[in-house]
This record gives C-alpha cells, structure tokens and sequence, in this order.
C-alpha cells in the first residue's frame, strides 16, 4: 500500500452526535492526515468510542460535516463476538471474500498475517476456544484483508497480558509505516510507541492536540510487595503489570527511578531487579 504523505485522510468540521438526545461530540473540528498514527485519549464517557465509530461511518454527524477522503476504511471494535462458530481460518476467509477478493490470494493472505501475528498454530481452532489476545489479533487480521486506507481500532490492547501488549503493539508499529492509524487506548504504552499525534477528548470535545513528545529513558523495576500500595499515585511510574505471588514490572522514567525504589523500599517491597529500557515516546 502506498502511502501518500501531507494529505487529508479525514476531515471533521464542526461535527455534533447525538446519542438518546445527548450531545456525545459537540462541534468537534478535526483534520487527520494521512501517514499518521493518531491517538484518542479520555476517560470513559468522554467521546473516544463514538468519534471512532464517526471516522468509520458506522455513525453518521448529526450535525456539521465529514470528509472522507480514503478509499477504504477498515474498523476494530474492542470486544470480538464471543458466538462465532468458525475456525479462526475458516472465519478470516469468509470476511475476506466479502470483500470480493479471491480465495488462494486470500489463503496465501492469511498465513502472512498469521505467521506476523503470531498465530500460525491457532488457524484451526474454533474462535469460541481461542484466547482474548488471540482474537483480538484475528480482528486486526480480518480489517488488514480489506486492503485499507485507514485502520481505526477501539481500545486494542484492553483486556490482554503485558506480553501481549509489547507483542501487538510491535506489529502495529510495523503496520504503520503502510497505514493511516487512529485508535483509543488508555494504556500510555501504547501511546508511548505507536501514536505521532495525540488527541485528548473530554465531553465530547478536544481538549488538548499535540503532535509533539519527547524521549526519555525509562528503567524496569521488578518487586515484591506484601502490603498494598498504590503503584499509580508514585511520580515516575509510567505502567505497572502484576505478575502473580505479589510480583510486580514497573515501568518508570528513569530520572525518578531513585525516589521510586526509595518510596518501594519504604513501603516494605523487595527489590528483585532494575534493567535500563530503551528510549520511549512520552506524550509531552
């Protein structure tokens, strides 16, 4: 897929939705370019899920203006059905068909995507018995098969184990150097390696657009903690994954990686290991 650079892919001008009579987005300007990957960041309520479902089409304005300038679209929604009684193989080709694409191009399709994403061994499982990262795979696979434009995602790394997350989150990396991306997250991991652009939404309206970050150095801290404490509220910390038996990873910056360990060491937390990460991208 070729992509085209300093070009529109969509274009909101001063878009409403209603949802039961209430505004969910309120006179929300909005330009997209194509080539970038683009993030929407709220709390729930606030908008992120309906403008997705806008740039998508499965919602229409009901009042003000989109431009959709790509040719094809393709949607990932949070939650993949839980009835479908297909073969994850059998499923990915009958989507595929639909779109008018023929069944050896489709099957030889499939096994690229299932070896990039990891789930070559899982093709002929019933998708009812495959895991949630699994299937949350086999979505992006089905919307890629569509050849799009634009992959718009809803919430893509909600619900699946750390590992996972680094695992989709290097595949999306891949996709975007052929793809316009927009995708909600709350995990700032993902915003962190994936998004150009980062747009926060509040009542429905932006409230903050930068395109900007910053590098920093990050450090992994691995520990021990009998007592219960409130990874979340200790500067620096960026992401925390439990491990099980009171095992925690904990992302931080590394210029606060000292008050860190102080502030665990004096909560009674054993300090099993501290590794230097690679640079990443924090949202400014």
């Amino acid at each position: 897929m070729q992509r085209t650079l300093h070009v529109n892919a969509v274009e909101l001008k001063n878009v409403t939705k209603l949802l039961a009579g209430n505004p969910v987005i309120s006179g929300l300007d909005l330009i997209l370019k194509t080539g970038e990957a683009t993030t929407v960041i709220g709390h729930n309520g606030s908008g992120k899920s309906t403008l997705i479902k806008l740039l998508a089409g499965i919602f229409e304005p009901t009042h003000g203006v989109i431009n959709r300038m790509t040719a094809r679209t393709a949607y990932v929604p949070e939650s993949f059905p839980e009835q479908i009684r297909f073969r994850l193989r059998e499923y990915l080709l009958l989507l595929g068909k639909m779109t008018g694409r023929h069944e050896n191009e489709l099957i030889k399709e499939i096994g690229i995507y299932a070896d990039m994403f990891g789930i070559t061994t899982y093709l002929d499982v019933p998708l009812k018995q495959c895991s949630k990262g699994t299937k949350q795979k086999a979505g992006i696979i089905q919307a890629l098969l569509h050849k799009p434009e634009l992959l718009l995602l809803d919430e893509p790394l909600t619900g699946l184990d750390p590992a996972s997350q680094n695992e989709l989150l290097n595949q999306l990396i891949e996709l975007k150097q052929e793809l316009t991306i927009v995708f909600t997250a709350h995990e700032l991991l993902l915003v962190a390696g994936l998004a150009d652009r980062v747009i926060e939404i509040k009542q429905g309206k932006i409230v903050s657009d930068q395109s900007s970050a910053k590098r920093e150095l990050y450090r992994s801290i691995k520990v021990t903690c009998t007592e219960l404490v409130d990874f979340k509220v200790i500067p620096g910390v960026i992401t925390v994954h439990a491990t099980g038996n009171q095992q925690f990873v904990l992302n931080v910056q590394a210029a606060k990686s000292d008050d860190v360990l102080k502030y665990l060491l004096e909560h009674q937390c054993s300090i099993l290991q501290v590794e230097t990460g690679n640079e990443i991208e924090l949202v400014s």
